[in-house]
């Protein structure tokens, strides 16, 4: 009879270690998913959990997620931000984010990213506008005497 080295090293852990690991697994999956409703408020939507079941024929909570909207149907650049800095706060609020806690919170910051810009190329072309109406308006309305004009009449 041939038995692994391995094989003597390994513990097989007990059906009560086993449950206190489900229990312990648990309570973070649990805080993580309240973390992210806690914060969310509308842009949340509903967690989804996956059971386990224990040696002892308990079922403990082992994973879940919850739905974080990124999408934004508001046009109004201020409420856009908002949303966008709600959106990475709602991804980050646990204390251990997940990869995919991650990404979303990049979805926010690109929201983000891109409603500044177009914010500041309104503002830019806001304000050329208005230059070039000052522009328009000051030479159309110049009275001012300018020998060799087009017209310079002296009586």
């Amino acid at each position: 009879m041939q038995i692994s080295q391995f094989s003597q090293f390994t513990k097989v852990p007990s059906s009560e270690a086993k449950s206190q690991q489900l229990a312990e697994k648990e309570q973070a999956v649990n805080a993580h998913i309240r973390a992210h409703k806690s914060i969310g408020g509308s842009i949340t939507g509903p967690s989804n959990i996956q059971k386990t079941m224990s040696p002892d024929g308990q079922l403990y909570t082992s994973s879940g997620d919850v739905e974080i909207r990124t999408n934004i149907v508001d046009n109004d650049p201020e409420t856009k931000l908002l949303r966008a800095k709600l959106i990475q706060r709602v991804a980050l609020a646990p204390s251990d984010p997940s990869p995919q806690d991650y990404q979303v919170a990049q979805i926010g910051q690109q929201i983000e990213s891109s409603t500044l810009t177009e914010k500041y190329r309104s503002i830019a072309a806001t304000e050329e506008s208005e230059r070039a109406d000052n522009d328009y308006n000051t030479s159309s309305f110049d009275l001012e005497y300018r020998p060799g004009g087009l017209i310079n009449v002296t009586v």
